[in-house]
Order: C-alpha cells, then sequence, then structure tokens
C-alpha cells in the first residue's frame, strides 16, 4: 500500500538492540546502499520518496545554501525506511555532488524523477536494479536546480528559503547604481 506517513529522521534497521546508533544514519550513501548492513535490507524492498520543495546544504565556511527548482516544482528524494520496534524511522540516500552544488557541498541528495517513482517505491523491483539507476538519473534533475545562499537556519517558516539579506542588498544596490547610471 503507498501511503505518505510521517517517520522519525535517522534510519533504525529492525535488527538493532538500540536506537541510538554509534554513526549518524540520517544520510545514506547510494553507493554502498546494496553493501553496508545498515542499509541493505531496507535498499532491497523497503524504499521511500521523501517530498521537498527544497533542500539545504551547508559550505566550507557552513553558510547555509538552499537548492530548489526554478519552477517550485516538488522534489522528491530517494529514501529508505525501516521499522523499529514500532518506530517507523527513514534516511535520504546521498551521492558525490555535481555541477554547481560540488563549489557548496560534497554531497547531495539522490532525486527521483517523474519516470523512476513508481519503480523506486516497488518492493517487487530488486534494489541492485533500481539503486543504481536512481543514482545515475538523479544527475539530470540535479543539474536544472537553482540555489542561493539563505541567512542562518534558525526558527521555521516561508524566510528560511528566501535569499540572504546582504545578497539581496548587494543586488539592489547594484540595480540602483545601474538605474542612477542611465
Amino acid at each position: 500500500m503507498r501511503h505518505l506517513a510521517p517517520a522519525t529522521w535517522s534510519l533504525v534497521p529492525a535488527w538493532s538492540s538500540t536506537d541510538r546508533l554509534v554513526y549518524p544514519t540520517f544520510n545514506a550513501r547510494i553507493e554502498t546502499a546494496l553493501t553496508k548492513r545498515t542499509w541493505s535490507d531496507s535498499a532491497r524492498g523497503t524504499r521511500a520518496l521523501i517530498p521537498m520543495t527544497g533542500y539545504y546544504e551547508r559550505a566550507k565556511d557552513h553558510s547555509p545554501w538552499y537548492f530548489h527548482p526554478a519552477d517550485d516544482a516538488p522534489l522528491f528524494a530517494a529514501g529508505l525506511y525501516a521499522w523499529w520496534r514500532g518506530l517507523l524511522t527513514c534516511t535520504i540516500f546521498t551521492r558525490a555532488a555535481i555541477g554547481k552544488a560540488a563549489a557548496v557541498h560534497d554531497r547531495m541528495p539522490v532525486l527521483v524523477g517523474p519516470d523512476l517513482l513508481a519503480d523506486w517505491i516497488d518492493p517487487s523491483i530488486p534494489g541492485s536494479s533500481i539503486v543504481p539507476k536512481a543514482a545515475a538519473r538523479s544527475v539530470n534533475i540535479s543539474v536544472t536546480l537553482r540555489q542561493h545562499e539563505v541567512e542562518p537556519i534558525t526558527g521555521d517558516g516561508p524566510r528560511l528559503i528566501e535569499p540572504a539579506l546582504r545578497l539581496a542588498d548587494e543586488s539592489v544596490a547594484g540595480t540602483n547604481t545601474e538605474a542612477g547610471n542611465a
């Protein structure tokens, strides 16, 4: 059955004796999804789509950047889920960053396009078939995304995706200068 459900971020494998793993599980490297014990069971059959309007990455100087489609259409990150003692947990796949995203961070989410959505969440399709396909095709989506620096991320709300004020001020100042020279 397909449905939207809230889950606890950071996958906890069903076999784990604790929900406090000694390593982080909020992201999963797609390159090792089929071979690492933490991810392999879920990669075979409990794959998820994580809907989002965009995502953040932090640059080396810790400044936050927001990545999103130009048309603000929804994005779907390739994810995994697992039930641990009645608790639904999840993670998203990441891959090596490419293009402009690589200038901000070394990793980025694996994004799933409309042509692969149904297959990604179909447990009858082997992970060994769909995981490499998703990794390869995500490049086509990622290179089209827009990005901009945002203010430090505090609180909640739509203002978190607005361009950083200092950048907006520089843009306005540049526009005023050009208008003044016209």
